[in-house]
Protein backbone atom coordinates (compact mmCIF):
# COMPACT_ATOMS: atom_id res chain seq x y z
CA UNK A 1 0.00 0.00 0.00
CA UNK A 2 1.33 3.24 -0.66
CA UNK A 3 2.95 5.37 2.34
CA UNK A 4 4.45 8.83 2.23
CA UNK A 5 7.66 9.13 -0.20
CA UNK A 6 10.80 9.54 0.80
CA UNK A 7 12.12 12.54 -1.39
CA UNK A 8 14.51 14.66 -0.07
CA UNK A 9 13.27 17.83 2.01
CA UNK A 10 14.05 21.27 1.24
CA UNK A 11 16.95 22.49 3.52
CA UNK A 12 15.95 24.54 6.35
CA UNK A 13 15.13 28.13 5.51
CA UNK A 14 18.45 30.74 4.91
CA UNK A 15 16.46 33.82 4.11
CA UNK A 16 17.63 34.92 7.78
CA UNK A 17 17.25 34.63 11.45
CA UNK A 18 13.90 33.00 12.75
CA UNK A 19 11.68 35.44 14.21
CA UNK A 20 11.20 34.60 18.13
CA UNK A 21 7.93 35.75 18.39
CA UNK A 22 6.37 34.72 15.09
CA UNK A 23 8.69 31.58 13.76
CA UNK A 24 5.97 30.08 11.51
CA UNK A 25 6.57 32.71 9.16
CA UNK A 26 10.09 31.39 8.29
CA UNK A 27 8.41 28.57 7.14
CA UNK A 28 5.23 29.72 4.95
CA UNK A 29 3.10 27.57 7.45
CA UNK A 30 0.06 28.85 9.81
CA UNK A 31 0.92 29.38 12.96
CA UNK A 32 -1.61 26.33 14.21
CA UNK A 33 0.52 24.11 11.51
CA UNK A 34 3.70 25.17 13.53
CA UNK A 35 2.32 24.61 16.97
CA UNK A 36 1.22 21.05 16.29
CA UNK A 37 4.65 20.22 14.42
CA UNK A 38 6.26 21.72 17.95
CA UNK A 39 3.99 19.50 19.77
CA UNK A 40 5.18 16.06 17.82
CA UNK A 41 8.66 17.62 18.68
CA UNK A 42 8.17 17.73 22.35
CA UNK A 43 6.27 15.31 23.35
CA UNK A 44 9.08 12.35 21.43
CA UNK A 45 12.37 14.21 22.97
CA UNK A 46 11.84 12.68 25.91
CA UNK A 47 15.33 13.20 27.28
CA UNK A 48 14.87 17.15 26.68
CA UNK A 49 17.77 17.60 24.78
CA UNK A 50 16.15 20.20 22.52
CA UNK A 51 16.86 17.82 19.16
CA UNK A 52 15.67 13.94 18.41
CA UNK A 53 17.98 10.98 18.07
CA UNK A 54 16.82 7.97 15.90
CA UNK A 55 15.36 5.98 18.34
CA UNK A 56 13.19 8.78 19.39
CA UNK A 57 12.54 9.57 15.44
CA UNK A 58 10.93 6.40 15.01
CA UNK A 59 8.95 6.10 17.83
CA UNK A 60 7.19 9.35 16.46
CA UNK A 61 7.12 8.05 12.82
CA UNK A 62 5.64 4.90 13.84
CA UNK A 63 2.99 6.95 15.87
CA UNK A 64 2.24 9.08 13.15
CA UNK A 65 1.17 6.90 10.34
CA UNK A 66 5.15 7.69 8.81
CA UNK A 67 7.26 4.76 7.09
CA UNK A 68 9.53 3.53 10.18
CA UNK A 69 11.66 0.88 9.09
CA UNK A 70 15.25 1.02 9.88
CA UNK A 71 15.79 1.75 6.40
CA UNK A 72 12.91 4.78 6.75
CA UNK A 73 14.81 6.49 9.82
CA UNK A 74 18.26 6.30 8.03
CA UNK A 75 17.16 7.73 4.74
CA UNK A 76 15.38 10.71 6.56
CA UNK A 77 18.24 10.97 8.93
CA UNK A 78 20.30 11.67 5.47
CA UNK A 79 17.58 14.26 3.63
CA UNK A 80 17.11 16.12 6.95
CA UNK A 81 19.92 15.84 9.15
CA UNK A 82 21.49 18.94 7.19
CA UNK A 83 24.40 19.35 10.01
CA UNK A 84 25.24 15.96 10.26
CA UNK A 85 25.05 15.61 13.62
CA UNK A 86 23.58 12.64 14.33
CA UNK A 87 20.26 14.51 15.45
CA UNK A 88 17.24 16.64 13.97
CA UNK A 89 16.79 19.93 15.54
CA UNK A 90 13.23 21.71 15.52
CA UNK A 91 14.26 23.61 12.18
CA UNK A 92 15.61 20.58 10.47
CA UNK A 93 12.41 18.87 11.83
CA UNK A 94 9.94 21.81 10.98
CA UNK A 95 11.28 22.05 7.41
CA UNK A 96 11.05 18.69 6.61
CA UNK A 97 7.49 18.67 8.09
CA UNK A 98 6.71 21.49 6.22
CA UNK A 99 6.81 19.31 3.27
CA UNK A 100 5.72 15.86 4.17
CA UNK A 101 2.83 15.91 5.61
CA UNK A 102 0.11 12.69 4.85
CA UNK A 103 -2.26 13.42 1.81
CA UNK A 104 -4.89 11.30 2.85
CA UNK A 105 -6.91 12.09 0.06
CA UNK A 106 -3.87 9.80 -2.06
CA UNK A 107 -2.73 7.69 0.31
CA UNK A 108 -6.28 6.54 1.73
CA UNK A 109 -9.00 8.45 -0.33
CA UNK A 110 -10.27 10.54 2.62
CA UNK A 111 -10.08 13.77 3.33
CA UNK A 112 -8.73 15.86 5.40
CA UNK A 113 -11.16 16.07 8.37
CA UNK A 114 -11.62 12.07 8.14
CA UNK A 115 -7.94 11.00 8.19
CA UNK A 116 -7.53 14.01 11.58
CA UNK A 117 -10.59 12.02 12.92
CA UNK A 118 -9.84 8.75 12.37
CA UNK A 119 -6.06 9.10 13.42
CA UNK A 120 -7.54 11.13 16.97
CA UNK A 121 -9.30 8.16 17.45
CA UNK A 122 -6.60 5.86 17.35
CA UNK A 123 -4.20 7.85 19.22
CA UNK A 124 -6.67 8.47 21.92
CA UNK A 125 -7.00 4.53 22.69
CA UNK A 126 -3.58 3.86 21.94
CA UNK A 127 -3.16 3.77 25.79
CA UNK A 128 0.96 2.96 25.73
CA UNK A 129 1.81 5.28 22.93
CA UNK A 130 3.44 2.60 20.71
CA UNK A 131 1.85 3.27 17.74
CA UNK A 132 -0.38 0.49 17.64
CA UNK A 133 -3.77 -1.06 18.73
CA UNK A 134 -3.91 -4.56 20.75
CA UNK A 135 -7.31 -6.16 21.19
CA UNK A 136 -8.35 -4.92 24.43
CA UNK A 137 -7.25 -1.07 23.00
CA UNK A 138 -9.33 -1.51 19.72
CA UNK A 139 -12.11 -2.83 22.23
CA UNK A 140 -12.28 0.57 24.04
CA UNK A 141 -12.03 2.37 20.92
CA UNK A 142 -15.12 0.43 19.38
CA UNK A 143 -16.94 0.97 22.85
CA UNK A 144 -16.36 4.79 22.69
CA UNK A 145 -17.57 5.00 18.88
CA UNK A 146 -20.44 3.23 19.29
CA UNK A 147 -19.58 0.17 17.29
CA UNK A 148 -19.88 -3.12 18.05
CA UNK A 149 -18.31 -4.46 20.50
CA UNK A 150 -18.84 -8.07 20.80
CA UNK A 151 -15.64 -10.27 21.45
CA UNK A 152 -16.44 -12.35 18.52
CA UNK A 153 -17.01 -8.69 16.96
CA UNK A 154 -13.55 -6.96 18.11
CA UNK A 155 -11.85 -10.41 17.03
CA UNK A 156 -13.34 -10.36 13.59
CA UNK A 157 -12.38 -6.62 13.28
CA UNK A 158 -8.79 -7.62 14.54
CA UNK A 159 -8.15 -10.32 12.16
CA UNK A 160 -9.16 -7.92 9.86
CA UNK A 161 -6.48 -4.73 10.78
CA UNK A 162 -3.75 -7.36 12.03
CA UNK A 163 -2.79 -8.12 8.11
CA UNK A 164 0.83 -8.58 9.76
CA UNK A 165 -0.41 -11.27 12.38
CA UNK A 166 1.63 -9.26 14.72
CA UNK A 167 -0.89 -8.88 17.23
CA UNK A 168 -1.32 -5.67 17.01
CA UNK A 169 -3.18 -2.73 14.37
CA UNK A 170 -0.78 0.19 13.74
CA UNK A 171 -2.38 3.42 12.50
CA UNK A 172 -1.94 2.66 8.24
CA UNK A 173 -3.78 -0.52 8.54
CA UNK A 174 -6.75 1.08 11.01
CA UNK A 175 -6.78 3.37 8.75
CA UNK A 176 -6.74 0.90 5.32
CA UNK A 177 -10.10 -1.27 7.10
CA UNK A 178 -11.39 2.56 7.61
CA UNK A 179 -10.87 3.41 4.39
CA UNK A 180 -13.05 0.20 2.84
CA UNK A 181 -15.67 -0.64 5.50
CA UNK A 182 -17.91 0.15 8.05
CA UNK A 183 -17.21 -1.41 11.25
CA UNK A 184 -21.12 -0.50 12.39
CA UNK A 185 -22.27 -2.97 10.27
CA UNK A 186 -22.20 -6.59 10.92
CA UNK A 187 -19.57 -9.03 10.78
CA UNK A 188 -21.26 -11.38 8.61
CA UNK A 189 -22.27 -9.26 6.10
CA UNK A 190 -18.80 -7.08 6.27
CA UNK A 191 -16.48 -7.11 3.06
CA UNK A 192 -12.64 -6.85 4.25
CA UNK A 193 -10.54 -5.52 1.70
CA UNK A 194 -7.90 -6.32 2.83
CA UNK A 195 -8.47 -9.65 4.72
CA UNK A 196 -8.40 -13.17 3.06
CA UNK A 197 -8.97 -16.33 5.70
CA UNK A 198 -6.50 -18.22 5.99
Amino acid sequence: PARPSSTPAPPPPTSGPVNSDRPWLAYNISQMEYDHILCQFLTFDVDGSGALDKEEIQRLCRYMNYPNRPSDIDNMFRDVDTDRNGTIELDEFVAYMQYKRPKPEILYGMTTAQYETFMMQFHHHDNDQDGTLDREELTALCIAQGYPYSPEVVEHLFRCMDTSNSNKVDAHHFLEYMRYNDPRRPPATAIPAIYSPA
